[in-house]
């Protein structure tokens, strides 16, 4: 489900995604002024933002690899958000 989740976010415009080797994935948005966080949560779902981390800015993001039917609930949020 992992490489199946994060091939299916790497085609999402507007979104780079980093390899991961545990159970979340990284990820950055590459959309200027677009507040990713809070355009998930009108979709209802929560990310968790890495701008706290050393290096990174508000544009970084850490998302987790769940079930197949939680994934796509994600990729479809995210698609709905990029397409706007």
């Amino acid at each position: 489900e992992g490489q199946r989740f994060y091939h299916q976010l790497r085609h999402i415009p507007g979104l780079t995604v980093y390899p991961g080797r545990a159970n979340y994935l990284f990820l950055r948005c590459d959309v200027a002024d677009l507040d990713l966080q809070y355009a998930m949560l009108q979709q209802h779902i929560l990310i968790r933002s890495c701008a706290n981390y050393p290096g990174l800015d508000g544009r970084y993001f850490r998302i987790a690899i769940r079930s197949q039917q939680e994934n796509t609930r994600l990729l479809t949020a995210f698609r709905r958000v990029f397409n706007e």
